[in-house]
């Protein structure tokens, strides 16, 4: 099990350092002044992943779906 959300971590971060994250992140950033504004609005974003990802999984478990060998 650790495997498997390690290497999701892994593939997560990779994800996040791809050049049109960057790129998004960095204009955000950009025209934000205050670093709690900064922060606030990458933890946000972050957030909004995270819930998307948390609804696709519980809807792929609740209808007893898996990802195939």
């Amino acid at each position: 099990m650790f495997g498997i959300l390690g290497l999701g971590f892994l593939l997560g971060m990779q994800h996040a350092l791809e050049a049109d994250h960057i790129a998004a992140v960095s204009s955000i950033a950009a025209r934000r002044t205050e670093m709690g504004d900064i922060v606030k609005h990458g933890l946000t974003w972050g957030l909004g992943h995270t819930l998307t990802l948390l609804v696709f999984a519980g809807v792929a478990i609740a209808v007893g779906h898996a990802i195939p060998d």
